[in-house]
């Protein structure tokens, strides 16, 4: 049997998707039993693309996380950047 449909879909402006949740098993000795152990994986920002079940990405687009199928990401400019050598100057005569 075949897994659930991945549908690539691109990640919103001001958000990160977490993807590839990797699962370990690791004893608990104050519990003294085996316990589930989930890290979060590879962090996805604005304009990266990732790979999902459609499910999910159904439910994140409604979210707000996943831009709408179709729709191009906005490009942003960095910003302006100052060193400090092109700011204000005070000299002590």
């Amino acid at each position: 049997m075949a897994g659930p449909k991945l549908v690539a879909a691109v990640v919103a402006p001001g958000r990160t998707i977490y993807t590839e949740a990797p699962a370990a098993k690791a004893w608990d000795a104050d519990q003294k039993r085996e316990v589930d152990i989930v890290k979060a994986g590879g962090a996805k920002g604005p304009g990266e693309t990732v790979s999902l079940p459609e499910l999910e990405v159904k439910r994140l687009r409604s979210l707000g996380f996943l831009l709408a199928e179709g729709a191009v990401p906005v490009v942003t400019a960095p910003g302006p950047s100052f060193d400090s050598a092109e700011g204000p100057q005070i000299k002590v005569a």
